[in-house]
């Protein structure tokens, strides 16, 4: 897997946050790709593996560390 995330610098005044990278399987399992901290301005690139693949891999998400998912990519 790789992803690149940019954060947007103009109107956001938070700190940087812990985020995650995870894969879905079709049964709901989930497996932890990577994670990252970023704040506003900041770009992050990941590059990642899963066992997951083929229909086992049924979607990628980007959570927060409490695990509320907050984008989605379906495969």
């Amino acid at each position: 897997v790789w992803m690149r995330c940019r954060y947007p610098a103009l109107g956001y005044n938070q700190p940087p946050r812990m985020f995650r990278l995870v894969a879905v399987s079709g049964d709901g399992s989930y497996e932890q790709v990577g994670s990252w901290r970023a704040g506003p301005g900041d770009q992050v690139e990941l590059t990642g593996l899963t066992q997951l693949s083929g229909t086992d891999l049924v979607r990628v998400e980007v959570q927060s560390l409490d695990g509320a998912p907050l984008l989605t990519y379906e495969p």
